[in-house]
C-alpha cells in the first residue's frame, strides 16, 4: 500500500506558519500520524526579507529539524513556464532559506511590464 502524504504549501506568511508550527506543537492538530507523510513545499520568489530569513532560521528551521520535517525549497528558472522550476533544497534538517530565489518575482514583474512600481534589487 502506499503511504498517504500530506502537503502543506508554506507561502511564509502568518496563516500557513502557524499552520506548521501548530501542527509541531500540538499533535492532535494534525490530520496525519507522523511526520514521516509530511512535505512542506515553498516557492521562492526572490524577494523575501532579510527578517523573514533570520526568523525562519533561526527558530522554525530548529523546531523543523527537531522533527525531521521535510522542506522542500523551489524557485522558478525562468520567466517562461516551459523552463519550469529550480529544486533549491530538499532536506529533513532545513537550515538555510533561500530568499534569492533564481529568477524573482519582481524580475519578472518589471520584465512583463505587470509592475511599473516594482524595485530591482
Amino acid at each position: 500500500m502506499i503511504p498517504q502524504l500530506h502537503l502543506l504549501n508554506w507561502g511564509m506568511g502568518i496563516e500557513s506558519t502557524a499552520i506548521l508550527v501548530r501542527w509541531m506543537l500540538e499533535l492532535q492538530s494534525r490530520p496525519f500520524h507522523d511526520f514521516q507523510s509530511l512535505i512542506v513545499l515553498t516557492a521562492q520568489t526572490g524577494d523575501e526579507m532579510d527578517e523573514t530569513k533570520y526568523l525562519c532560521e533561526t527558530y522554525l528551521f530548529t523546531l523543523m529539524g527537531e522533527h525531521k520535517i521535510r522542506l522542500v525549497q523551489i524557485a522558478k528558472a525562468s520567466a517562461s513556464k516551459r523552463d519550469g522550476y529550480i529544486i533549491l533544497s530538499d532536506t529533513h534538517q532545513p537550515y538555510e532559506l533561500h530568499t534569492e530565489g533564481y529568477f524573482s518575482l519582481n524580475h519578472d514583474l518589471l520584465q512583463s511590464g505587470a509592475c511599473h512600481l516594482c524595485e530591482v534589487r
